[in-house]
């Protein structure tokens, strides 16, 4: 499941603080989410099943500071890339955000990641 090889891999990276889709109210950063974005799937012209899936992860940094946010969204990439459990390629580059609301300083990420289903 995505989700998890996605958690595992990047679960050591801002203080372990990494959360499908969006994080806990009141998480002070910095911290890290994930998510599903889209995929490619494949089909089999004999309909059997595929042994490998597809799926576009996009990968949310969150920090106090603009650097911050750059320079974990740097270590995020090097971690997806050099994770052994999925092969994640880098489809966008970092694109910097920022929340009104939190005023976090934030980076978006898409992956191309295929793992065994």
């Amino acid at each position: 499941m995505i989700e998890q090889i996605a958690y595992d891999a990047l679960k050591n990276l801002a203080g372990g603080q990494v959360f499908p889709d969006v994080a806990p109210s009141g998480t002070l950063p910095p911290y890290i989410t994930y998510q599903a974005v889209a995929g490619a799937p494949m089909s089999y012209q004999d309909r059997t099943a595929p042994s490998i899936e597809n799926i576009r992860l996009q990968v949310n940094v969150w920090h106090s500071t603009r650097m911050g946010a750059s320079d974990l969204a740097r270590v995020v990439e090097d971690t997806m890339r050099a994770a052994t459990t999925m092969q994640a390629d880098p489809v966008t580059g970092r694109d910097a955000t920022y929340d009104d609301e939190t005023k976090y300083a934030g980076t978006r990420q898409d992956f191309s990641v295929w793992i065994n289903r």
